[in-house]
């Protein structure tokens, strides 16, 4: 099978000179993300990725994914109806296709993944908002019943709901979907991506409401938002783990005996890219008497963290961070403090899963 990812379009709503597919979330970009939860759970997926404003700055972005890509040369007039055709058109299996400006949870993407059947099947995700801009399907018996976008004041009732950014396109469907969307590119650009197997003459579309969370902007504050609200947890392997100051023994026992009797692992540490641990000392020294391989984490640039300490007789930046560790000389222990760009979320990860990775 493979995965379509549209990523031409300029997202002219941020009034910004940079794709939306490369705003970044955390240390990866937004398509940087969804080809690697591609990878993840759908490892034999051939991933195609289409593109158009600022090409050569995607392919470059994501030259080590082992993607291929079709450059859509009416990108400026088209809605995506023309991407979508550049898509499938070679394609003989069934193809997932999905906006490469949107944010999924893990979870969210694992339900996708597990939905891809015979069928074709629209995602949803969650009920629908009548001042958003985007548009809203109508669900019938979990069938697609109509499609709406512009006027909602009127919507009532428990069946709409708010398009998730992907589809799914079966095999049997394939050549009536191209040679729909080929009519309706004909009379105009002006269509999207989805709107040739809304025909209900000539398809019957399934309808897959997530449980987990999809998000995307189009403006600066939904970015902001997106920002607070999606999980940036991975995992992380605890062998590459530095400390950066010392830590109290007597917490780590008492942590650790927490941890086992609650069976569940509540917050991820806070690291760099190299495995310096900037919040989660203790949790680190659990993890390796625990003989856990991997530990939740988040990461993060340093150029984006503030750095302080409440010890005025120590002075603390990364640079000294880094010499110090380098030297094996690490700080005290609560000497160095950081404010991060988010609130850290907690999580709530049975503890026989991580011995899993």
């Amino acid at each position: 099978m493979e995965v379509i990812i549209l990523a031409a379009g300029k997202g002219s709503r941020l009034n910004s000179n940079i794709p939306k597919c490369l705003y970044p979330l955390g240390e990866r970009s937004v398509i940087l993300r969804i080809t690697e939860q591609v990878k993840r759970y759908i490892p034999k997926a051939k991933i195609k990725i289409i593109v158009g404003y600022k090409y050569k700055t995607i392919k470059n972005h994501t030259s080590m994914c082992g993607v291929s890509y079709v450059y859509n040369n009416k990108f400026n007039a088209d809605k995506n109806i023309w991407s979508v055709i550049l898509g499938v058109k070679e394609s003989k299996e069934g193809v997932l296709i999905m906006e490469g400006d949107c944010v999924y949870e893990d979870s969210a993407f694992k339900e996708i993944a597990s939905s891809l059947g015979s069928d074709s099947t629209i995602f949803l995700n969650g009920r629908a908002n009548k001042d958003g801009l985007n548009g809203i399907v109508k669900v019938k018996n979990n069938n697609f019943d109509d499609f709406i976008i512009g006027e909602k004041s009127s919507l009532t009732g428990s069946h709409y709901f708010n398009m998730a950014g992907a589809l799914w396109i079966s095999k049997n469907d394939l050549k009536k979907f191209l040679r729909e969307a080929l009519f309706l590119a004909k009379e105009s650009l002006n269509s999207y991506y989805f709107e040739p197997i809304f025909n209900k003459q000539n398809f019957t579309l399934k309808c897959k409401i997530l449980s987990g969370k999809v998000y995307t902007f189009n403006t600066k504050p939904e970015y902001e938002f997106v920002l607070k609200k999606i999980n940036f947890i991975e995992y992380f392997d605890t062998s590459k783990l530095k400390h950066i100051e010392s830590f109290s023994p007597r917490k780590v026992v008492s942590l650790k005996k927490k941890i086992i009797k609650e069976n569940t692992w509540t917050k991820p540490i806070c690291i760099d890219p190299s495995g310096l641990v900037m919040d989660g000392q203790h949790r680190m020294e659990v993890s390796k008497e625990l003989g856990l391989n991997k530990i939740p984490a988040i990461i993060f640039d340093y150029k984006g963290v503030e750095i302080f300490s409440l010890r005025k007789n120590y002075s603390v930046s990364v640079k000294s961070i880094k010499e110090r560790v380098k030297k094996d000389n690490i700080y005290p222990y609560k000497t160095v403090k950081h404010k991060f760009p988010i609130e850290i979320p907690l999580c709530q990860i049975p503890l026989n899963l991580l011995y899993e990775y």
